[in-house]
């Protein structure tokens, strides 16, 4: 899996994660076939743009 080989490459990473939105089902299915976990919801994000 990409995710599998990502850690065995770099050794120094300990977690990887991705951030998709609740209703994205494919993209959840994409990020769980390539060997990431469903673990934590974010209940609000906040993003700002750079000035």
């Amino acid at each position: 899996m990409a995710v599998e080989q990502a850690l065995e490459f770099f050794p120094e990473v300990v977690r990887l994660q991705a951030v998709v939105e609740v209703e994205n089902k494919a993209a959840q299915k994409v990020l769980e076939k390539a060997g990431l976990k469903r673990t934590v919801f974010l209940n609000s994000m906040a993003f700002a743009k750079e000035r």
